[in-house]
């Protein structure tokens, strides 16, 4: 990819994306409106936030540099996560066609806040504020109709919780959820409350869920035995 600074145009090659290549594009528009004078204060910070990432300080936007904004940005694209209403028909396509031919982008999606700043770069902040908002109590709806269809009248389970310990129910309570929390935080990437989640390596699932469960066990029975030999 080719980018013209003077008339803000890019030139594709033969083995172009141009998914890929226009957000090099939005970011070099970043970087000439920042640098121009005239940027506004939520420009200027956005602006620090990609000079971090990329590691430059105020000079041109190298091919290396390049090269891992067109990662970050396909890798934002196939998360699937629109920044508005408007984008999220685009954005539900892009996340489809990635994952049919077989894209990951885990090994290069970019920080919760360099995303931020590619939000901000497609949609205002109203636009963002009101999809957040709109997702999140989306979310809320989905989980409480699962818990409606949990049975009600059922308290067999109960009855045999309750015949436990209150040092077990809590131990058996914490374990469940913090099985769930595994499971949610290891199914996929997720966004609550403006407060982008990465999803954990699927690959350590078992030990995500056992080794602090195990660790929880083994000192409370440690306490047990300390507090007991000290009587």
């Amino acid at each position: 990819m080719a980018f013209d600074k003077d008339t803000n145009t890019i030139t594709l090659g033969g083995n172009s994306d141009f998914l890929v290549d226009s957000g090099v594009f939005f970011i070099h528009i970043l970087r000439k409106t920042a640098l121009g004078g005239d940027a506004s204060a939520g420009q200027l910070e956005d602006w620090q936030v990609i000079e971090k990432w990329l590691d430059c300080r105020g000079g041109n936007i190298t091919p290396v540099e390049e090269e891992k904004i067109g990662k970050g940005w396909k890798a934002y694209l196939a998360i699937g996560l629109a920044p508005s209403f408007k984008l999220q028909e685009a954005f539900d396509f892009y996340e489809k066609q990635y994952k049919e031919s077989g894209y990951s982008f885990k090994e290069v999606k970019p920080p919760t806040e360099v995303m931020d700043v590619f939000d901000r770069l497609l949609a205002t902040d109203n636009e963002i504020t009101t999809k957040k908002n709109h997702d999140w109590a989306e979310e809320k709806k989905k989980f409480e109709a699962v818990l409606n269809k949990l049975p009600k009248k059922n308290f067999t389970f109960k009855q045999r919780i309750s015949s436990l310990s209150k040092n077990s129910r809590i131990f058996i309570a914490a374990s469940l959820a913090w099985f769930v929390w595994v499971v949610f935080r290891t199914a996929d990437d997720w966004e609550i409350l403006g407060i982008y989640l990465n999803d954990w390596d699927e690959d350590m699932f078992f030990a995500n869920v056992i080794l602090p469960i195990l660790t929880v066990w083994l000192a409370f029975k440690t306490y047990k035995w300390v507090a007991g030999a000290s009587k």
